[in-house]
């Protein structure tokens, strides 16, 4: 469900991917708020409780890893930040990114730097933007971890 505030705007229970149509509907709903987006937040529901889980009886883990939308990565795209040293090469810096069960991002670390501050935290503020699929255990969604690696390429390349 789409959330502003804690007031839901939105609910998606028919469609085929609901995380992916929650980061659309954000995205649209914060384009019409002249981009209010860090005020709107994609949440999972729960689904009932599972008295036994037969698939897997006994295993506490993830059966799926937690994900980023492709959508929501595409809609808010990590860009090279300005003060950067633009000395044309390509920097990479890889994410660590903790999702609770209901899709929020519970923390975002620098798992391996680009070797500049800033673009280690343009990665990470970009991190924060994103919608996110909970890893899922048992048909349920549960907190999980995935790691994002985020290119920032050099001025040489961006600009062919």
């Amino acid at each position: 469900m789409l959330l502003h505030g804690g007031t839901t705007l939105q609910r998606f229970v028919d469609h085929r991917d609901n995380a992916a149509a929650c980061s659309i509907a954000r995205s649209r709903q914060a384009r019409a708020d002249g981009g209010a987006l860090d005020a709107l937040h994609c949440v999972v529901e729960a689904p009932p409780a599972v008295e036994h889980d037969t698939l897997s009886p006994g295993y506490d883990g993830p059966t799926t890893p937690a994900l980023a939308v492709g959508h929501s990565l595409a809609a808010h795209p990590v860009r090279y930040p300005s003060g950067s040293p633009m000395d044309g090469i390509d920097r990479s810096t890889v994410l660590m990114v903790d999702v609770e069960a209901d899709g929020r991002v519970a923390r975002v670390a620098i798992q391996v730097s680009s070797g500049d501050a800033r673009m280690d935290a343009a990665a990470a503020d970009g991190a924060m933007k994103w919608v996110y699929r909970p890893a899922m255990a048992g048909g349920r969604p549960v907190a999980g971890s995935l790691s994002i690696p985020v290119d920032f390429m050099g001025v040489t390349r961006a600009r062919r």
